[in-house]
């Protein structure tokens, strides 16, 4: 055979057997899925278990276990490479009286999903350990849902009542009515939209108005120019009253105490008070007969440039200091809040679980703000405020025990308290906490 045609035909023959090859290798590389089921049953009952950890390990061990966690229905889906794997309990289930965990071997067929039960019959049965189990499984929340799914609850709050439907295993309530405010960031809001940068557009619009209005009476020696910017005056004045009102309560609650940016918010009110002060003498000096048309055109641009530095101090509270704004992260929840009227002392601040890891809480107690959180290794609690222009950490974000200020990025170590990153150089104030019956505890 010629020695031209030989390579082209062992070329094809290498591209054949790997066409031939590939796809049962492929096919025995594929992973496929586990379907995991934990159900206890008592008095022919069937109970779910929600939340139990599950360590899946390979046989032989090649790699750490793999930590899965039941759904609210009790059941996990989980994807593996073909193979034999040990499922395994992370620690026990507390079940009426009794601790409950499982030790089970399955083997995972490619193509093929695998169906895994634990059951009592194939668990290890004995007296729960307090060291060791988790809490009972009775008392955990997903087991209400069948009970009181799709029922009307009443939903309490410090400031207000109402009436709600259950519609989820996390204790999802569905309402009409403003129930939970408490939790929103800026106290004077609608559906969480700070009201305040709402309606300061209208007085400055106003203001510029009657400027524009009482300059074209003077030009063009119209009434009907003069009459027009008389009620823009008088709508100024008063929608920047109406707009003061939010800002005013924004001020007290939502800026951080002892910054940079509740300096710079009380100059902002301060010019926003001068403005209105200014365009009332201005309106006033309307009606007098005898003074110069040019004297109130003098006051009104004076009240438009302080004006403008106003709204240029708000908006850098607003887009450098971040006030009103909602910052959101992988896995950070609602924005949460409470006030406690005390200071030193055990202070319960939160409930065990009311917090999930790189969660965040904000505590005001009285002259402090101190922030709770949890890691995954457990809670911790810090100052809101950031050592370098009083930034509110709790409002920055949580990853892996390393907290952010949401102004210029400085980061602090969670639990104790040390820089990370600049440009921050003093460390923050950490907290002790301890934790009984399924509360959390500062002490001061």
């Amino acid at each position: 055979m010629p020695q031209g045609t030989i390579i082209p035909m062992l070329r094809a023959l290498i591209v054949a057997t790997l066409v031939l090859v590939a796809p049962g290798t492929a096919s025995t590389q594929a992973p496929s899925v586990l379907h995991i089921r934990v159900v206890l049953v008592e008095d022919a009952e069937t109970t779910p278990v929600p939340r139990h950890s599950l360590l899946i390990s390979s046989n032989p061990s090649s790699a750490a276990p793999r930590l899965v966690v039941t759904r609210a229905d009790g059941t996990a889906d989980v994807e593996l490479r073909p193979g034999n794997y040990t499922v395994e309990s992370d620690r026990p289930v507390t079940f009426h009286g009794k601790g409950y965990q499982w030790t089970q071997t399955v083997d995972v067929v490619a193509g093929r999903d695998t169906v895994l039960t634990l059951t009592p019959d194939n668990a290890e049965v004995g007296a729960p350990s307090n060291a060791t189990s988790s809490s009972p499984l009775e008392s955990d929340s997903a087991l209400l849902v069948p009970k009181w799914k799709d029922s009307v609850v009443a939903l309490w709050t410090p400031t207000s009542r109402a009436s709600a439907f259950v519609i989820d295993a996390r204790g999802l309530l569905a309402t009409n009515q403003r129930a939970i405010g408490e939790l929103m960031r800026n106290k004077a809001s609608i559906k969480s939209h700070p009201i305040h940068p709402i309606l300061v557009c209208f007085p400055l619009a106003f203001y510029i108005g009657t400027l524009l209005f009482d300059s074209l009476a003077i030009i063009k020696e119209e009434v009907a120019f003069g009459l027009t910017g008389q009620y823009l005056h008088s709508a100024g004045i008063i929608s920047a009253i109406c707009a003061a009102i939010p800002g005013i309560i924004d001020y007290t609650y939502t800026v951080p105490p002892k910054s940079s940016a509740k300096k710079r918010a009380a100059t902002h009110g301060l010019l926003n008070t001068t403005v209105v002060l200014v365009f009332g003498i201005a309106l006033y000096c309307k009606h007098i007969d005898d003074l110069s048309p040019y004297v109130v055109i003098a006051l009104e641009c004076v009240g438009v440039v302080l004006t403008a530095y106003a709204g240029w101090l708000g908006g850098t509270l607003v887009h450098r200091n971040q006030i009103g704004i909602d910052i959101r992260y992988a896995g950070a929840g609602k924005w949460n809040e409470k006030f406690i009227d005390k200071e030193t002392g055990s202070i319960e601040v939160c409930t065990a679980d009311e917090l999930k890891p790189d969660q965040m809480k904000l505590i005001h107690l009285k002259d402090k703000r101190i922030v709770i959180a949890r890691t995954e290794s457990g809670f911790v609690a810090f100052d809101d405020r950031c050592s370098h222009k009083g930034g509110s950490l709790a409002g920055g974000a949580m990853i892996c025990g390393t907290v952010q200020c949401p102004w210029h990025g400085s980061q602090f170590d969670v639990e104790s308290g040390i820089v990370k990153a600049g440009p921050a150089t003093e460390k923050i104030t950490t907290y002790s906490l301890t934790e009984s019956n399924g509360k959390v505890y500062l002490s001061l």
